[in-house]
């Protein structure tokens, strides 16, 4: 099967129009009064950041953001991935606020309020010097042309500029493996705010990999020194600049693939991604309804795989103690198949759905 030509630079494009935004790293403390939680990366005054709420699920908007501060933020805005809808919160107009609830670990475009004055956190400690230390290796600082720098001294005798170890120049030998997450992993082909919850440091593309092999098209970063932005390609290191990420920082990411959306026999939503090289079949999820003792019913099958399952000569099996799924490409475009259900109440009732479920799809 051919790969559906993918508009990424487009979408990027669209994407960062929206989204111009310079991301800060701080970790705002808790205030008394706001939401238990942090929230990370608060926009300085006047300008945007990606901040990642870092809290119980099901905050309110407006009290998530005052852990920034008492009136820091003055707008917000959260990506849909699945529909890319933007929803927007404005501080004190509930009337045309329509952001959820924050979840933990989601990530939003936040923007400053620009009467606001940033200013330091007594006590907060250089990211990059914590870094060294927290990992047990000896700190020490040496005198250079520019002044003073941070050593970061390994138990093998060689040494990296603290800033250099913290941002995977140097010395990765000795920074951790990582067993972290992504959050908010983009679907096949569309956009979301992802969140690295691991290790300060991690390369990003294998911060990206946990989502799902090659599940990860492009990521974008902002410098919030100076507005400029980085970038990630999956598979082409000579373009990409995007510096190792830390932990709990929101990216822009685009899921690699494309989304195929279609009906069941039955008549509900099903949906499918095919990986971008047009290999393999990375999630489905399918829909189906029915009656039962006369009254309407109705199930939900979202089958997640760790490695895309394999595209042979244009069609592909997928064996499962529950189900057995198959499915065919008619070309680059549409695609038919039938589902076999074989332990039935695990997904719904067993009387809900006719078997096996048959299903046509096409490029969304």
């Amino acid at each position: 099967m051919s790969g559906t030509r993918k508009r990424i630079g487009l979408l990027a494009l669209a994407v960062i129009t929206v989204a111009a935004v310079a991301a800060g790293m701080a970790v705002a403390p808790e205030q008394s009064g706001a939401q238990a939680g942090s929230m990370h990366s608060c926009p300085p005054a006047g300008k945007w950041s990606i901040a990642v709420w870092e809290g119980a699920s099901g905050a309110a908007a407006s009290d998530a953001f005052a852990v920034c501060g008492a009136d820091a933020v003055s707008a917000a805005y959260s990506l849909d991935p699945q529909t890319g809808a933007w929803s927007r919160w404005f501080a004190g107009k509930p009337d045309v606020s329509n952001l959820p609830p924050l979840t933990d670990k989601q990530g939003v475009l936040a923007l400053g309020s620009a009467q606001v004055q940033t200013t330091p956190v007594p006590g907060l400690p250089n990211p990059a010097t914590a870094y060294c230390v927290e990992l047990g290796y000896e700190w020490r600082i040496v005198e250079n042309p520019e002044g003073q720098a941070g050593m970061c001294v390994f138990p093998d005798g060689t040494e990296c500029d603290e800033w250099s170890f913290f941002e995977g120049e140097c010395g990765q030998s000795w920074a951790p493996e990582s067993d972290g997450a992504i959050h908010n992993c983009p679907p096949a082909g569309k956009w979301s705010i992802a969140v690295w919850d691991g290790a300060t440091g991690t390369a990003a593309s294998d911060a990206l990999a946990t989502c799902g092999a090659d599940a990860v098209a492009a990521a974008y970063s902002l410098d919030s020194a100076t507005g400029a932005w980085s970038r990630w390609f999956a598979g082409k290191p000579d373009v990409s600049n995007l510096a190792p990420l830390g932990e709990m920082q929101g990216v822009l990411a685009l899921g690699a693939g494309t989304p195929y959306t279609g009906e069941t026999s039955q008549g509900l939503l099903m949906e499918f991604d095919v990986t971008a090289d047009g290999l393999g079949v990375g999630r489905v999820k399918f829909g189906f309804e029915g009656l039962l003792n006369g009254e309407p019913c109705q199930g939900l099958m979202n089958m997640t795989f760790g490695q895309a399952q394999t595209i042979v000569d244009n069609a592909f099996t997928i064996n499962d103690t529950d189900y057995t799924l198959t499915g065919r490409f008619d070309s680059a475009t549409t695609a038919v198949g039938e589902l076999q259900v074989h332990i039935p109440d695990r997904w719904a009732d067993p009387g809900c759905f006719s078997d096996p479920l048959t299903w046509t799809a096409s490029v969304q």
